[in-house]
């Protein structure tokens, strides 16, 4: 794949082919901090993948979410910019989920966009309680 097809991931090498996507998700167990030094890059590369790549990338966010979710703090925004692609929503609700239970604060800020999703796609408000729940913990303390 040539570098015009990298736009602005081309320090990692090992996304110039998204091909590689597909092995993210097994790679991350052995070498999760060389995934988590890029998780910025490639969560920002999400909008420029064909579905099937997306789908790789979204479950390596999902075992990043279950395993290391303060990881994907950072990324939270980029994140819930997703979230109007509703091929990704679901799945980015639960690694949101993940994330709100170890870093409430970094979703605090998205709750009105968050709340806006749970009314357009009511399956999807047990995802939406969730995080607001854990948000609400810490606007308690």
């Amino acid at each position: 794949m040539s570098r015009s097809h990298c736009g602005g991931i081309k320090r990692l090498e090992f996304c110039c082919n998204h091909m590689l996507l597909r092995v993210l998700p097994s790679v991350y167990p052995r070498q999760p901090d060389t995934i988590h030094c890029h998780l910025g890059n490639l969560t920002a590369m999400m909008s420029q993948l064909e579905s099937p790549e997306q789908q790789h990338l979204i479950r390596l966010i999902q075992i990043v979410a279950e395993q290391h979710p303060l990881m994907l703090s950072p990324q939270v925004p980029t994140l819930v910019g997703y979230l109007g692609d509703q091929s990704l929503t679901e799945a980015l609700l639960g690694a949101l989920v993940d994330v709100s239970q170890a870093s409430p604060s970094s979703l605090v800020s998205f709750l009105p966009m968050l709340r806006i999703v749970g009314q357009q796609s009511p399956a999807l408000l047990g995802h939406v309680a969730k995080i607001h729940g854990a948000v609400g913990i810490i606007s308690e303390v």
